[in-house]
């Protein structure tokens, strides 16, 4: 596979200035739909995040979730062909 977004994903993950605001950020690829996923436990389903389905442009996407629930929340990317 060649070395370009449809190929691979660069997802960087940081902690905001804010506490508990955590931003997602990666390079989309035109023909790829993107959705932040979250659960609470890594045994129970992925549940997607509300409203947050992003279709791929070749430009960089940004999530940003500042209501974090109380303990641990974990988060996935799902890539999807359109």
């Amino acid at each position: 596979a060649g070395a370009d977004a449809a190929d691979h994903l660069d997802l960087a993950v940081k902690a905001t200035e804010d506490p508990g605001d955590y931003l997602f950020r990666w390079l989309s690829a035109s023909g790829r739909v993107y959705t932040v996923m979250n659960s609470t436990n890594l045994h129970a389903p992925w549940t997607p995040v509300p409203a947050y389905v992003v279709f791929g442009d070749g430009h960089v996407k940004y999530f940003t979730n500042s209501a974090v629930a109380d303990g641990a929340t974990f988060y996935r990317l799902q890539v999807d062909v359109e």
